[in-house]
């Protein structure tokens, strides 16, 4: 329990803050809670300190100091949260309604508008916004490994609502990636010794070649029978068909393929595929607000 208290709260002092607290710093974007699944207001809702603390590090060079002396980085987001995850499923013994605020919780990003803007940017500034979106790809990956287990019909339609927010929030990656040629990201995992570096290369789509509604061929999928590179491999697809979906002219600007950054981004459980079971729920089954929409 003492271990399992101290987790939570340095969770909640490093990353967590009230969405009426005033932000602190100077963020190299403006600030803007999105992605928020609460409805009630009524308590109070906190947010994921995500940009401001990605401001600093870029600012500084290097991870933010609490008052206690510990370092806060935004690398630590998505493996802490895991931590305290776990915690809390080992002492309540699988339930997570403790921490089930943190599933709907909005992040602290900036409008993603700006992504339309890439070429007017400085480098530093599309790289932030390379970094900003896979920290934030990689947290709702966490959080979905984290809720896709639990029976709640509410959490079950906000787990679906963050896959389909990790679809679109890829499919924004794949612009500022194309606009930001020789961008390393920041690890997402820690069980190696080095990170496979993508290519730094871009390449063009051919606009003769791109058809809308027609999927394109993926040339580096690799057979697997592994479940979790299936379910990697369905939101690739989910990605390339908003990209198809886009105005022809847009067709034939220099593209990137997101196989090529997966060592990048936190991996998907295999009970994520419990998921796949909520098609069969009906609409009366899930909670009164809807949250699946």
């Amino acid at each position: 329990e003492y271990i399992r208290k101290t987790v939570v709260d340095d969770f909640q002092e490093d990353y967590v803050v009230d969405l009426d607290q005033k932000i602190e710093g100077n963020p190299m974007f403006p600030v803007k809670a999105m992605y928020n699944l609460e409805d009630d207001e009524s308590q109070g809702i906190v947010v994921i300190n995500l940009l401001p603390l990605l401001s600093h590090d870029f600012a500084n060079k290097g991870a933010e100091h609490t008052t206690e002396g510990r370092l806060v980085s935004p690398l630590c987001l998505s493996p802490f949260f895991r931590l305290l995850r776990l915690c809390i499923e080992d002492e309540f013994k699988g339930n997570l309604d403790e921490i089930d605020a943190l599933l709907g919780c909005p992040v602290y990003l900036t409008d993603l508008d700006v992504i339309d803007k890439m070429n007017s940017l400085s480098r530093q500034e599309r790289e932030f916004l390379c970094s900003l979106l896979f920290f934030t790809i990689n947290w709702f990956r966490e959080v979905i490994n984290a809720f896709c287990m639990q029976a709640n019909a509410d959490m079950k339609g906000k787990v679906l609502t963050r896959l389909q927010n990790i679809t679109w929030l890829q499919s924004l990656l794949e612009k500022c990636l194309a606009e930001s040629p020789g961008y390393i990201p920041p690890p997402a995992n820690f069980d190696c010794e080095q990170q496979e570096v993508p290519p730094s290369t871009v390449a063009a789509v051919p606009a003769k070649k791109a058809k809308k509604g027609k999927k394109r061929k993926k040339t580096d999928a690799k057979n697997s029978s592994e479940e979790s590179s299936q379910i990697e491999e369905q939101l690739d697809t989910e990605t390339e068909k908003t990209q198809l979906d886009k105005e022809p002219e847009e067709i034939g600007k220099p593209s990137v393929n997101l196989s090529s950054f997966r060592p990048f981004f936190r991996e998907l459980d295999l009970e994520v595929f419990t998921v796949l079971h909520s098609g069969l729920l009906t609409r009366s089954l899930l909670d009164s607000e809807m949250c699946t929409k």
